[in-house]
């Protein structure tokens, strides 16, 4: 399927259905704009999963509206999800990060979306993945759909 380019963050996350199962990039490359994004659109989407390491600065979608929308399924327990965890309103999954990838690519965890970061392609059509690549490399390779902020 050929690129879709978004002029929003908002219509980019649009593309994300009812039941999807979402990856989202971590730690330093935690694709802040797009996650805002989702915090919005999950509001008008039912039981979706958002698979996640460590995301900087993503306490919009620890949002309690967000209950019954959005679930988070943590392979860290970080300052946006942990009082989440604590509640019981958020799902734990104790795993080495080397693992992680293997989860992916053994399709023992399906990814619908992979919503990352990237850098602006370069003059082959290339974007990195940043700091941040551990476990998004895997997620990209078997998600349906990626979702990339492309940040200069």
């Amino acid at each position: 399927m050929p690129p879709i380019i978004c002029s929003s963050a908002l219509q980019a996350v649009a593309l994300i259905e009812d039941n999807e199962t979402l990856w989202t990039h971590s730690m330093g490359a935690t694709p802040k704009v797009l996650l805002d994004a989702l915090a919005a659109h999950a509001l008008t989407r039912k039981n979706l999963t958002l698979l996640q390491l460590h995301t900087e600065n993503a306490e919009s979608l620890s949002d309690p509206r967000l209950h019954g929308h959005l679930r988070h399924r943590c392979f860290f327990g970080g300052v946006p999800t942990r009082a989440l965890l604590q509640r019981g309103e958020a799902d734990y999954v104790p795993i080495f990060l080397s693992e992680v990838p293997k989860l992916f690519r053994s399709g023992e965890q399906p990814i619908d979306t992979a919503i990352i970061q990237v850098s602006p392609p370069d003059k082959h059509g290339i974007c990195s993945l940043g700091i941040s690549v551990e476990a998004t490399l895997a997620a990209c390779q078997m998600a349906r759909k990626i979702i990339a902020h492309i940040n200069p």
